[in-house]
């Protein structure tokens, strides 16, 4: 929720879910301790809510849109995978094309544009037949899961992409 203020700038709640401080403080704090919890919470989420626990052959990390010494996907995806007892598939997807940080990009701007067309790869057919969970760490238009997905089905030819987001970013409209 937002509120505009005598400027006619908008002025955001900041309060955030459980799981969307617990994931604030390990990208921008570098809190690795949050880890755990985020992967707990998921794990129940996978195998209790969603049920898909034992029908997964891997755990595939969205590429980072942005080159950091730490990346929070690849550490939340490892430890899921790990948790899930199934592989880690961390290098199966890449990023083959600059492309600008959707967080950047205005929401109507994001979609049917083509901004992340062609951006990522992977080798065809390497996921013939299996299930993967596709993990990122924040939602907002999808655009980005909705590419990763995309390939990995029709290159990669994986014959189910689940789709897991930790938090869904605030919009001002």
């Amino acid at each position: 929720m937002f509120y505009v203020d005598g400027y006619g700038r908008p002025v955001f709640n900041n309060q955030r879910s459980q799981i969307g401080e617990l994931l604030y403080q390990l990208k921008y704090q570098r809190d690795r301790t949050a880890v755990d919890a985020i992967v707990e919470v998921a794990v129940k989420f996978i195998k209790v809510d969603w049920g898909i626990g034992r029908s997964l052959h891997g755990v595939v990390p969205v590429p980072a849109s942005k080159a950091r010494d730490f990346q929070p996907v690849m550490v939340i995806a490892r430890a899921i995978s790990t948790r899930l007892e199934v592989p880690f598939e961390g290098n199966i997807v890449s990023k083959v094309r600059n492309t600008p940080q959707l967080k950047d990009v205005e929401p109507d701007q994001r979609l049917g544009l083509g901004l992340l067309k062609d951006a990522f790869s992977v080798d065809v057919g390497c996921l013939m037949g299996r299930n993967v969970l596709l993990v990122d760490d924040l939602y907002r238009s999808g655009a980005t899961l909705s590419a990763v997905s995309r390939v990995l089905q029709e290159v990669g030819k994986a014959n189910k992409v689940y789709v897991l987001a930790l938090t869904k970013t605030r919009v001002s409209s």
